[in-house]
């Protein structure tokens, strides 16, 4: 390379940064976390955003329109900063707006181009009562919280990617997590949110919620309990799942369509009763049966909800829709699905256990 190039190539990168739209930090206000409500007839949106030039302290500020389009202008006028939207980490739906429907607000977020792939959640109330509850901590707990979640504590993966295949696909509902602030103050995930459209039609515990990732992650970190009986004992144990994987195969049969959902997982167990020793045979496998049932019919039973609710995050009408010809998701959701049968095997591999009290 010549001279003359090396100083164009060198001078190349000035010119593009003239191009760009120069923001200074301290001027303006970059968002972390933001809520969406539906208060007084109109949209209430309430922000938390650090204060960069004193990192002890967290702004809260909220504003009201009737159009989530006005919000952001409202939200600027609310703030000596202008508003920037960029690092967004966790976007909070309230309990009143999921139910009336969130097609406005989807529709606004999907108008904003800075957005990154930003965490949702649902409140099990408000969202600007679990934004509050986020003031007194660290700017990115929320995001952590929800995040460690979904790695080990049986929490699925959605985001705002997830969130719009979801929402403007076929054959699946919106599923997202729930938050929710404790008697005693502390923020907390609290199962599941699911979708029919654009409304919340059913919410699931945090056990129901873990059940559901089973079915529908390769990530398979989570914790479970269940009560195990045995010659009139019984006790609380818990189990941890650390791997495994999943398949659903939907087949027409005589009595209709039927879903089978084979499980497999690698588990740690804790808190094992003295009155049980698995380094015997029989109680080993009288332990991996009980557990496998336990499985087997919880998730029967988590399915059957979804039915019975005519909610499907397990996304079965895409998996029908790839073996039928001429699918049509209003005929599925009306003629199928309501009738169809689920089978559930569970096969699991103990790998740890420890002893509990008796």
């Amino acid at each position: 390379m010549n001279k003359r190039s090396l100083y164009l190539f060198l001078l190349f990168p000035v010119f593009l940064t003239g191009c760009i739209e120069q923001k200074v930090v301290d001027e303006i206000g970059i968002i972390h976390n933001v809520g969406f409500d539906y208060e007084d007839g109109g949209l209430l949106e309430t922000a938390v955003l650090p204060e960069y030039t004193d990192t002890d302290r967290t702004n809260l500020i909220s504003a009201e329109e009737h159009s989530p389009i006005q919000l952001k202008s409202s939200l600027s006028k609310a703030s000596q900063y202008d508003i920037q939207y960029g690092q967004i980490r966790v976007l909070v739906l309230g309990k009143e707006l999921s139910e009336k429907g969130i097609t406005e607000i989807i529709e606004s977020i999907c108008k904003e181009p800075s957005l990154g792939n930003v965490r949702i959640a649902t409140a099990n109330e408000r969202a600007a009562d679990i934004l509050k509850a986020t003031v007194s901590l660290r700017p990115l707990y929320l995001m952590e919280l929800v995040d460690n979640g979904v790695l080990r504590e049986g929490v699925p993966d959605t985001s705002l990617h997830t969130l719009l295949d979801q929402f403007y696909g076929q054959g699946l509902d919106v599923y997202i997590p729930n938050l929710k602030v404790d008697s005693s103050g502390i923020l907390k995930i609290d199962g599941l949110s699911i979708f029919k459209g654009d409304k919340l039609k059913l919410a699931i515990s945090n056990q129901e919620m873990y059940l559901f990732k089973l079915m529908n992650e390769k990530n398979k970190k989570g914790t479970y309990e269940f009560t195990l009986e045995k010659e009139g004992k019984e006790q609380i144990i818990g189990i941890e799942s650390l791997y495994g994987k999943h398949d659903i195969v939907l087949k027409r049969k005589n009595e209709g369509v039927v879903a089978t959902i084979n499980l497999k997982l690698d588990l740690e167990l804790n808190g094992l009763p003295t009155w049980m020793d698995i380094k015997k045979g029989e109680d080993r496998e009288y332990l991996k049966n009980y557990i496998e049932r336990t499985y087997s019919k919880e998730i029967h039973e988590l399915l059957t909800k979804f039915q019975t609710n005519q909610v499907d995050p397990l996304g079965l009408g895409i998996i029908f829709r790839a073996g039928e010809k001429g699918w049509s998701e209003h005929d599925f959701y009306q003629n199928v699905y309501p009738d169809m049968k689920f089978k559930v095997n569970t096969d699991v591999i103990i790998r740890q256990s420890g002893a509990g009290k008796s």
